[in-house]
């Protein structure tokens, strides 16, 4: 259940390309992903925050009563939580833990969150720090421009998986956080900060202050610690909460089961083992740019693939397999050879994929509960054998559908997330489709609408023939490898 890292970085370039044949416009301002990427760069840098899995800070808070508390934040790289507030024999806790969100507090003991709160802590345990951006927030926006406490600032508006949004503003010159604004059931609470240090290469707030309905509390960050491995001990559930999970009955489903039902309620095994070749045309639209595209993608077996776009105003855009050779051309590109095969993922997995869940990944777990579309599901994380790669796929809870799957992509070199929320199943031949599509990547939201499906239709061997100046890239890349060089890689 990969997308094709190919088809989407061609998805990114087209409103790029288009502009470089369109008329002039006036200059504005930078896409939110590219002034958040500048702050991860401004405040150390996406290679000094991965060295780091685990983080430490201990800070001193005064409430507006002048009173002055502790309170001690811990982090990790796997989506595990813990804040502990007051004092050191008896503080509030509170946390996410294999996916539940809890509560430990001396005055009202162990509790597990429900409906809104839960959903607020688990969409905030996702990511790590400033570098994981992209798994918090999956859409952000650039509103405009505005100036903030004397600076000059981008404004942006970022939105977490619960729906939940923040607006930030950064400051143009340095490209560091000023402020952050959020209003939750009607409540606004601003966020600014005051000064940042360093610590361990890398830049963090040192003090700020929040104003909540006019009431403020200040914050002063006391020591902070990074580490590549999570301390032994550490972000472990609570017994008390572990207890609570027990008598609760609040139980995951297997991930094998959640697989098989997805495969169940879309056909079955038997089904997906008959389609063979598909024909598959689709509208596309690039949200933001106003831009509509119509898509042709025809399927065969063994990753045989041929996909076209014709945008108005740019041309045509082609990718394809013929079971050895992925490539793509357009007008203003021409052909290139390319590392994935651009049929897989374009509207969720392929036949050959479901059926292959086994091979594919080394382990698969369940490790939340969400909502997608309104409705419950189960998140499921996916480990690819032979690659630290990890994807995840929520599966609704009534239906057993594949509702949303999120994925690593990599675009120049950097890695992304690409969200895909599917829904308006129904049945094409065997299987049931998802016929609405929602793709979010890099803050470029896609819809997609399949117009019509044709399972096993007839597909000539010449569908899937490398056009002649592919060939020729083939060729070209043969001679320069030598006959020594890898050649059982070799394109072919």
């Amino acid at each position: 259940m990969r997308l094709c890292k190919c088809v989407w970085s061609l998805v990114l370039s087209l409103p790029l390309l288009c502009s470089q044949a369109g008329p002039k416009i006036e200059p504005r301002p930078p896409d939110a992903a590219t002034i958040l990427d500048r702050f991860v760069a401004a405040t150390g840098g996406a290679d000094a925050y991965r060295k780091f899995a685990f983080e430490r800070v201990e800070s001193s808070l005064v409430l507006p009563n002048g009173v002055r508390i502790k309170a001690i934040s811990l982090r990790s790289r796997d989506g595990r939580r813990e804040t502990l507030i007051g004092s050191t024999a008896q503080p509030t806790r509170s946390g996410v833990t294999k996916g539940v969100a809890w509560e430990l507090a001396p005055a009202t003991g162990a509790r597990l969150l429900t409906g809104d709160a839960e959903k607020d802590a688990l969409a905030r345990s996702h990511g790590f720090d400033i570098d994981t951006w992209r798994e918090e927030y999956p859409k952000v926006e650039t509103i405009g421009e505005e100036v903030v406490n004397g600076k000059d600032c981008y404004h942006l508006k970022v939105t977490r998986t619960d729906g939940g949004q923040t607006e930030q503003y950064l400051d143009k010159q340095s490209n560091l956080l000023v402020r952050e604004d959020e209003s939750t059931k009607g409540v606004k609470t601003v966020v600014t900060v005051d000064a940042w240090a360093t610590a361990q290469g890398i830049k963090y707030t040192s003090s700020f202050h929040m104003n909540r309905e006019g009431q403020e509390i200040s914050f002063v960050v006391e020591k902070v610690e990074f580490l590549a491995e999570v301390p032994a001990g550490v972000l472990v559930m609570p017994e008390e909460i572990g207890q609570l999970v027990k008598t609760t009955s609040v139980q995951l489903p297997n991930a094998a089961d959640l697989m098989d039902h997805y495969i169940d309620s879309t056909g079955g095994p038997q089904a997906y083992a008959t389609v063979k070749t598909q024909l598959v045309k689709a509208g596309m639209t690039f949200v933001r740019q106003g831009m509509k595209a119509e898509l042709e993608a025809k399927i065969g077996e063994g990753g045989k693939s041929y996909v076209s776009l014709d945008l108005p105003g740019a041309g045509k855009f082609e990718l394809g397999n013929n079971g050895r050779t992925s490539w793509q051309k357009n007008v203003m590109q021409g052909p290139q050879l390319t590392a994935q095969n651009p049929s897989k993922g374009i509207f969720g997995p392929t036949a050959e994929e479901v059926l292959q869940w086994k091979q594919t990944f080394d382990k698969i777990e369940t490790i939340s509960k969400q909502d997608v579309n309104g409705s419950p599901c189960y998140l499921v994380k996916m480990t690819l054998k032979n690659r630290k790669d990890e994807s995840t796929a929520c599966f609704d809870a009534s239906s057993g559908f594949l509702v949303k799957l999120t994925t690593l992509t990599e675009v120049q070199g950097n890695k992304i997330p690409v969200d895909m929320v599917m829904s308006d199943y129904r049945a094409e031949g065997p299987l049931k489709m998802a016929h609405h599509l929602e793709t979010l990547m890099a803050g470029q939201p896609i819809t997609i609408e399949l117009t019509e499906v044709v399972i096993n239709p007839t597909l000539p061997e010449s569908t899937f023939v490398l056009p002649p100046d592919v060939q020729a890239l083939v060729e070209q890349a043969r001679k320069d490898s030598g006959p020594a060089a890898h050649p059982k890689n070799a394109p072919q």
